[in-house]
């Protein structure tokens, strides 16, 4: 389907993710993060939108955006799983954020940036909070009782001995401290994403209420701690509070996004910079962390075959292994769809990698296990509530034979929808 011109959102082009757009190399699409020049299978040559939402320019007067194939995806509730069952760092992979680019009217993709912001910011402020906020001095001026630090003399005449209070003097002292104008950012920050996160969420289901209670527990780390902040607040690097860097540069984004004003928050609504989220990688650590949450240790995340080659999880426990891949191709559902020829080049490849082999302890010499078996996990949008389709399970009860290539299989694993009844 050709992408169209709509007329409602300032000649915004509005796409689907793989979707045809252009038959013609045109200048203005090289180099973009949401379409590139392909071939796909029974199709045509030309430009297709990549599997990635998000919004940016094509050139100076024409934006695009490219919304989800599968419809009404809970994006809060994937965020929110990635974020407790995967805390690697790997998940700042998933998406781009251009805070320098000119802003792009979206009312489609607003709340999905808005909630991809929010789930950040707070994984870092998880990492954080478990160790600690860091502490700084902060220069204090206050009318004490005893003397501290320093006495400013000429305050102290001024406000103490011309006023007969003797009893009083007026002094300056360091204080070492958590409410430090960092702490203060990050604090104001996050009372910034509790706002975005009534302001998005139309429809209070378990991911919206999961997500605020975990931002007002982050809340109470920083009790004594000011919100009053200063966007010019930095840190000096340091390997223990690493994650302070990456942490002050999104607060201060987020602030200056609103004007530093909580009542802005629903303002700007509609604008959003140029960003893109990739859909296929996001659905990779979607389905980590089922699978974490599943089988614990027994998961091994893209770790490296020979030739630099790395399949999304390996499985291994003391009965069978196997090689699992995401391929985030929804048709793969459909009746009579098949994996296709590249797909199990891919994996065959991976199966019978030595290194590999040698990771899932399988052995040459073993006449047993000259195969692994391989299996594709795809997606699918799901109506039901569902809790992880892998909890309780063993692989071999919930995988679907592919009848075109021996020792191959699939496993759908549906995405949550907003629908959920």
């Amino acid at each position: 389907m050709m992408g169209k011109l709509d007329m409602n959102l300032n000649k915004v082009i509005v796409l689907e993710e793989h979707q045809f757009f252009q038959s013609e190399r045109k200048e203005a699409f090289e180099n973009k993060w949401l379409v590139g020049w392909e071939y796909p299978d029974n199709a045509q040559w030309g430009y297709y939108t990549n599997f990635h939402i998000g919004a940016e320019w094509l050139d100076k007067d024409t934006p695009i955006i490219v919304v989800p194939k599968m419809e009404s995806i809970d994006f809060l509730k994937m965020f929110l799983h990635c974020m407790f069952a995967d805390d690697t760092d790997s998940f700042s992979e998933i998406y781009n954020i251009d805070y320098k680019g000119r802003p792009i009217k979206s009312q489609v993709l607003t709340s999905v940036l808005s909630q991809l912001i929010v789930v950040r910011f707070v994984q870092i402020i998880r990492k954080i909070t478990r160790k600690g906020l860091l502490k700084q001095y902060v220069s204090r001026s206050e009318n004490l009782s005893n003397v501290r630090g320093k006495i400013n003399m000429t305050v102290n005449d001024r406000v103490n001995v011309r006023q007969a209070r003797f009893n009083k003097v007026y002094c300056q002292y360091n204080e070492f401290t958590v409410d430090n104008p960092a702490n203060s950012l990050l604090k104001r920050a996050l009372l910034f994403c509790k706002m975005m996160l009534q302001t998005i969420v139309n429809i209070k289901n378990d991911s919206y209420l999961l997500a605020m209670a975990e931002v007002n527990r982050l809340l109470t780390s920083f009790n004594n701690v000011s919100d009053t902040a200063n966007l010019s607040a930095t840190v000096k690097t340091n390997k223990l509070y690493k994650e302070y860097e990456e942490a002050l540069t999104l607060a201060k984004k987020i602030l200056r996004h609103y004007d530093n004003s909580i009542s802005n928050v629903s303002e700007r609504y509609e604008e959003v910079p140029p960003f893109w989220i990739d859909m296929s990688l996001l659905y990779e650590h979607y389905v980590l962390s089922l699978l974490k949450e599943a089988y614990g240790k027994h998961i091994l995340y893209q770790k490296e075959g020979e030739h630099k080659v790395r399949p999304d999880f390996l499985y291994c426990d003391n009965e069978e292994c196997y090689i699992l891949d995401t391929k985030y191709m929804p048709y793969l559902g459909k009746p009579g769809e098949q994996i296709s020829v590249d797909v199990a080049r891919q994996l065959s490849g991976y199966s019978r990698d030595n290194k590999i082999r040698k990771i899932l302890g399988i052995s040459n010499d073993n006449s047993l296990h000259r195969s692994v078996p391989c299996v594709v996990i795809y997606p699918f949008l799901s109506n039901q509530i569902e809790n992880n389709s892998f909890v309780g399970k063993r692989i071999k009860d919930i995988i679907v034979e592919e009848p075109y290539y021996y020792d191959f299989y699939k496993i759908g694993v549906p995405v949550p929808s907003l629908n959920q009844s």
